[in-house]
């Protein structure tokens, strides 16, 4: 246990350091080793750590080492939880990578450093190009390693995926489209259900147009409420509707392509005690800034991503593997937490901030830790 947070805590000092300094060669250095280290402690880790490397991570690298060629490779059969299947049922972008590491360089471990390498980057660089006034990068990097990165070590090819579209929500915030879709083409190169990124713009774009918009609640008075009021509870009712009714997405899920994950959403639903009570407090704590957090368009999007991924959360009642759908909400919050503990009242700040952390390290003793999730503790090494 204890090694996940030294490498957390090094890799974090790193980038609060960088922050600090304008010297861009040793910027960059501290950046470079603040990313790697914690790719290290993923790529020397044991097979048994995250439940989908021997699913198929080593399955395919190894089918890859004995292919001769990549389109040979793709035809292979390959085993995942007792299911045959051949390799080209997998995105090509992540097969590409894994048969070009098989080939090129021949180690398991390289290539596991590479996934969370990859997936580092693009959350860093992601947060880095937004440019947003009071929001440290070193608080986002600590959110994604206290909420997600024992995660990525089982939900690899869907964590390099969410990170593609987390780099992209400055094309989500500038309402660029164009350069969106590009985003979510590349995302689903490494797994299909990134086309559920296109849902988060789509929010944003409601956000938006409510702006500065009133409506009139008495054709007798000067009473009003915001449109962008309206928008949020409207977007929270529609979530409950549609989690009640989660059954009927089967069919949806076949339209869009994703039918090969209709068991995502497979079981019974039923209210969850457990993730309402883990959810619930960093909502209300983040709460406290709502008066600020109203203020901004991206920060009425972050705390509406808070909200719901309380409520997507219930869907860990259907199965262990439905909970992953819901991850697509919860990536935001490695921006979101930070951003919304943002205040110009620095003490107030420094307070909520100290609160999150807190939070998080319950989350992620608790969570990875007491209930053993993602299957990566007690870390073990690959010899």
């Amino acid at each position: 246990m204890a090694i996940y947070l030294i490498i957390f805590a090094i890799s974090v000092i790193l980038f609060f350091i960088s922050e600090q300094i304008h010297l861009n060669f040793l910027k960059k250095l501290l950046v470079l080793l603040g990313l790697l280290i914690p790719s290290l402690l993923a790529g020397l880790r044991s097979l048994y750590i995250g439940t989908d490397v021997l699913n198929y991570v080593y399955p395919l690298f190894s089918i890859a080492k004995n292919s001769p060629n990549y389109l040979q490779y793709l035809s292979m059969p390959s085993l995942n939880g007792g299911i045959i299947q051949t390799v080209s049922s997998y995105e090509y972008g992540y097969t590409f990578l894994t048969y070009l590491v098989a080939k090129l360089i021949g180690s398991f471990q390289v290539l596991q450093v590479l996934i969370e390498f990859f997936i580092l980057s693009f959350i860093y660089s992601g947060i880095s190009r937004l440019k947003i006034k009071n929001v440290s990068i070193w608080l986002c990097m600590a959110t994604y390693y206290l909420l997600f990165f024992n995660n990525s070590l089982n939900m690899v090819r869907q964590w390099m995926a969410m990170a593609i579209i987390l780099f992209g929500f400055k094309y989500i915030k500038n309402q660029d489209l164009p350069k969106f879709l590009i985003t979510i083409l590349c995302a689903c190169l490494f797994h299909s259900t990134a086309i559920i990124g296109l849902l988060f713009y789509f929010i944003y774009w409601i956000i938006k147009a409510s702006d500065s918009k009133y409506f009139a609640l008495s054709s007798y008075s000067n009473s009003t409420i915001s449109i962008t009021a309206i928008s949020f509870i409207s977007i929270v009712i529609i979530s409950c509707i549609i989690l009640l009714l989660i059954n009927k997405v089967y069919a949806i899920l076949g339209t869009i392509g994703l039918s090969k994950y209709s068991y995502y959403l497979s079981g019974t639903f039923a209210f969850s005690v457990n993730q309402f009570l883990l959810k619930m407090p960093i909502l209300l704590l983040l709460s406290i800034n709502i008066n600020d957090t109203f203020k901004k368009n991206y920060k009425i999007f972050f705390y509406l991503i808070v909200t719901l991924d309380v409520i997507i959360s219930q869907l860990a009642s259907l199965s262990d593997y439905s909970i992953r759908i819901s991850t697509y909400v919860g990536m935001f919050n490695i921006y979101g937490y930070t951003i919304l503990s943002d205040s110009d009242n620095k003490i107030k700040m420094i307070i909520i901030r100290s609160l999150v952390i807190i939070y998080l390290l319950f989350y992620w003793y608790y969570l990875y830790c007491v209930k053993g999730n993602d299957q990566t503790v007690p870390y073990m090494f690959f010899y």
